[in-house]
């Protein structure tokens, strides 16, 4: 049972100072004769029994290590006083969405009766913010005269003002934001140059669920880096949003050790209904190495934590993390590791502690989970049960989930999220801190723009060309910077363009050379530009040592007109079978690997669909893609993880429609042979063997 504190600060709150430190959640049990029992959790009470919960989660099915004398029969109680800490229950009111004047007034009061004299201010600003003739509020805010003083300037409390920068963040061209620019000056707008132009970048962005987007700021530090990201439908540019990077699922790939099973992608749909309920922006990055601590993993973290206060406006003082199995053991390894950053951190299902970096924790696991035991959870929750020092943190733990993630279990962390705020050393955060404030770096300048920049009377300025040494640079550094360098490029239809590319694509080794994700930008741009002098340096790269690259250039060479593209199309092929072989462990293959392999042949498909020269692909296709991977003399066995969706028949399946329509293209009786060889291989994947046989009939 935990210690006792006074009643004073349950039932009267709590000075500022007491507010700061970490305290359990102080519920109260008033026993038949007048026994308190106080800060301590209630887990459960029904007519049998009131159950005071040590790991402080409040789930009335939780059992793990819940001594018998903290089961308290319900005959022996007299009350049962719930309710978060002072500061927790502030901070969940003051995050919900589209408060109305009147809430902000019942929060500043009630701020005042739980010692939080900062948060009264705050609140009944905003709540005047919204009806300045609020007789009530103006005491709380101290008085007209300190309010209007607050006021002047200030577009969140100016209504005048206030329209002027919604006006702004919807323009279209910069004459039009440089003459609001002048109005808002004009009417005492204190708003920095940059926060506007950052925000009026992030109201044309996209709201909702965005899958692979590349990062754009220091990509070249982490290449071929993406990630997925849902911002909810209320987010507002000109106001802080809390943010939740969560950590997906999985492990190592393949033989290949820059494959990784899992990705953003799937662990979004955990966070979906939560982001929108409680009005933050989730952000699931895909790691570029398993397990999440693995050092390649480090600059992917902090240039995405970057990009994403730069491009959305973040509340720098709610930043979150989280992750399931191997995104548990993640959030485990990077909460502490950059504690700086958030506001509390929440491993799930996974493995590591009990270090905490001094922030909040919530930890949940299953209790028959037989993929990643509990026990490193347990030991972790033990640790900071017996702390002396009273660390703020939930361990919840229930039966029959197994390696699960149930909704209610995410749902309940995001409201503890939603209690903890980012509090520096003595100073507690009272209010939300934009990222747009930030001082801009020459990474946002390289990437974005410079914010702090005015906009120009000129609106042509933001169409102006950019020249082929600068679109050059932004394909080496790749990511998103890189994507958008390969369509201006793909324009530059000329022999200089060609060379320029070409080097970036061949740059392989020394200090000057380019990251992976730069040489496929590269590749993609020769295959965009698609003239007969870009199949020199495709040929080049041909049997690259990167499969990424291997794949573009397949995908290009097919682009490329001419029969110089036939051999090194060749080549490419007994590349891709060549890596094929290396993704065997003996008779076995993960299928992450597995499925990369199929959709790395099924662009050779294409790509020789598109040269439509048969004495060239069918011994390729026979050799590399049918002996090997269709129909094998040496069967292999693809085992799967039913936690993802892991169907190697339907890879196999997909595959064999891309070889059916590229040998219905070559127009060669020959392909029949192997569709029929690849039908006889696979004969109770009834799809397979139907594809099979319509394309030997075709032919």
């Amino acid at each position: 049972m935990r210690r006792a504190a006074r009643l004073a600060l349950v039932l009267l709150g709590a000075t500022a100072s007491i507010l700061a430190a970490p305290r359990p959640i102080p519920d109260t049990l008033i026993l038949k004769g007048g026994k308190r029992l106080e800060d301590v959790v209630v887990s459960r009470q029904d007519d049998a029994f009131v159950v005071v919960n040590p790991w402080n989660s409040r789930w009335p099915e939780m059992t793990f290590e819940i001594p018998e004398k903290n089961r308290i029969a319900r005959d022996k109680v007299e009350q049962v006083i719930v309710a978060e800490r002072p500061l927790v229950e502030y901070r969940q009111a003051a995050a919900k969405r589209g408060l109305t004047a009147a809430d902000h007034l019942a929060l500043a009061r009630r701020c005042v009766e739980l010692g939080l004299k900062d948060e009264a201010l705050v609140e009944a600003r905003r709540c005047l913010a919204l009806a300045p003739d609020d007789a009530a509020a103006l005491p709380l805010a101290g008085g007209r005269t300190a309010f209007e003083t607050f006021a002047k300037g200030n577009p969140d409390v100016d209504p005048a003002l206030a329209e002027l920068e919604r006006r702004y963040l919807a323009a279209t061209d910069s004459g039009e934001r440089a003459a609001l620019l002048k109005e808002m000056k004009a009417g005492g707008s204190t708003r920095p140059v940059a926060w506007l132009e950052r925000a009026h970048r992030s109201a044309a962005q996209p709201k909702g669920r965005r899958e692979k987007i590349r990062l754009t700021l220091h990509s070249e530090q982490a290449p071929g880096a993406t990630y997925c990201l849902l911002v909810p439908k209320s987010y507002d540019p000109r106001v802080p949003t809390g943010l939740v990077i969560a950590l997906h699922g999985g492990g190592r790939g393949g033989v290949d050790p820059t494959l990784v099973t899992g990705s953003g992608e799937e662990a979004m749909p955990f966070y979906v209904d939560v982001a929108e309920k409680y009005g933050v922006i989730v952000a699931c990055p895909t790691a570029l190495a398993a397990p999440w601590s693995h050092p390649k993993n480090e600059p992917l973290i902090d240039a995405l934590l970057e990009e994403l206060q730069l491009l959305w406006n973040i509340d720098e003082n709610r930043i979150w993390l989280t992750g399931h199995s191997m995104g548990g053991g993640g959030t485990w390894h990077w909460g502490p590791k950059r504690a700086e950053v958030w506001a509390a951190f929440a491993p799930c299902a996974g493995w590591g502690g009990p270090a905490t970096g001094g922030l909040p924790v919530y930890i949940y696991h299953g209790s028959d989970d037989a993929i990643v035991g509990p026990d490193s959870d347990r030991a972790s929750a033990r640790i900071l049960a017996g702390d002396k020092k009273r660390p703020d943190f939930v361990y919840t733990e229930v039966d029959q989930v197994g390696h699960g993630f149930p909704d209610w279990v995410v749902d309940d962390l995001f409201k503890f999220f939603t209690g903890r705020w980012k509090d520096r050393g003595k100073k507690r955060a009272t209010a939300p801190q934009s990222s747009f404030l930030r001082k801009a770096s020459k990474e946002e300048v390289r990437c974005f723009g410079d914010p702090a920049t005015p906009p120009a009377a000129d609106a042509a300025v933001d169409g102006a060309d950019a020249t082929l040494a600068a679109l050059i640079a932004r394909l080496e550094k790749g990511g998103g910077s890189g994507e958008e360098a390969v369509a201006e490029l793909a324009r530059r239809r000329d022999a200089t363009t060609v060379k320029a590319v070409g080097r970036v694509l061949a740059a392989r080794k020394g200090a000057r050379a380019a990251s992976s994700d730069a040489r496929v930008l590269a590749a993609r741009t020769l295959g965009e530009l698609a003239l007969a002098e870009c199949i020199k340096p495709l040929a080049a790269a041909a049997d690259d040592d990167d499969f990424r690259v291997v794949d573009a250039v397949a995908t290009a060479l097919g682009r490329c007109p001419g029969a110089e593209a036939r051999e090194p199309l060749q080549r490419v092929a007994r590349r891709m079978g060549a890596f094929f072989e290396e993704s065997r462990r003996g008779d076995s293959l993960v299928f992450t690997e597995y499925k990369i392999r199929c959709e790395s042949f099924g662009r050779l498909c294409d790509a020789f669909a598109a040269q439509r020269d048969a004495a060239t692909a069918l011994p390729a296709l026979r050799d590399e893609l049918v002996a090997r991977l269709l129909a094998p003399k040496s069967p292999y066995r693809i085992p799967t993880d039913e936690r993802f969706d892991e169907i190697p028949g339907a890879a196999r399946l997909a595959l064999v429609r891309k070889l059916r329509a590229c040998l219905v293209a070559l127009a060669s009786r020959d392909g029949a042979a192997l569709l029929e060889a690849t039908a006889a291989a696979w004969p109770d994947e009834a799809a397979l063997v139907k594809e099979c046989r319509e394309g030997a009939a075709q032919l």
